[in-house]
């Protein structure tokens, strides 16, 4: 098993430079043709919510289409795929960022009651509350 970096993935997804975007794709193929798991880190998809997100002004409804196409594919492995199931699909109803719905998700699997936070956004969310 390799794990992937966020500049490829990134590279992949926006295809911003044609000849990287290429070389993922084959790179991505040569290990699915060897049957090779590609492991895709917590902070990685976060990376890749951010990246979407502040530097190619991506939707909500995007950047989630983009997560779950890489959780759903073969190739990926994750450190909990609970928990990153329930992350996308929080973000992609929810008004915040990829980041703190899998913190939440991380210290809910910990046995935590809820994440205290200032952010105003998450505190009418479950699984969140105030100081």
């Amino acid at each position: 098993m390799l794990a992937i970096d966020t500049n490829l993935l990134i590279r992949y997804i926006t295809k911003d430079v044609p000849e990287l975007a290429e070389r993922v794709r084959r790179f991505l193929s040569e290990c699915s043709e060897r049957g090779e798991p590609l492991f895709i880190a917590d902070s990685v998809l976060c990376e890749i919510a951010w990246v979407l997100q502040r530097g190619y002004r991506s939707s909500r409804e995007d950047i989630a289409a983009e997560l779950r196409r890489l959780f759903n594919s073969k190739e990926t492995r994750f450190s909990s795929k609970s928990r990153i199931k329930i992350a996308i699909e929080a973000y992609a109803n929810g008004s915040s960022g990829f980041a703190d719905y899998l913190i939440r998700e991380e210290a809910l699997e910990q046995g935590c009651r809820a994440v205290v936070t200032f952010d105003k956004k998450l505190l009418g969310e479950e699984g969140f509350m105030e100081p």
